[in-house]
């Protein structure tokens, strides 16, 4: 019975981790968008993609 309360405090511990990791995730995504609205502004240019400072494509 032991090994099974360990590994329901050990599954816990990950899924709290995992909800931690997706939040900044998604925070990063956030920024990352906005980052690249002003970009686009400062230049004068609807589209950065063409720069190759993203790896992500935005249309």
């Amino acid at each position: 019975m032991a090994g099974n309360r360990k590994w329901v405090r050990y599954g816990l511990r990950e899924i709290a981790s995992k909800g931690r990791r997706e939040c900044m995730d998604q925070y990063r995504i956030d920024v990352s968008e906005e980052l690249v609205r002003y970009i686009a502004t400062e230049l004068g240019s609807s589209s950065v993609v063409g720069l190759g400072m993203f790896p992500m494509a935005y249309v």
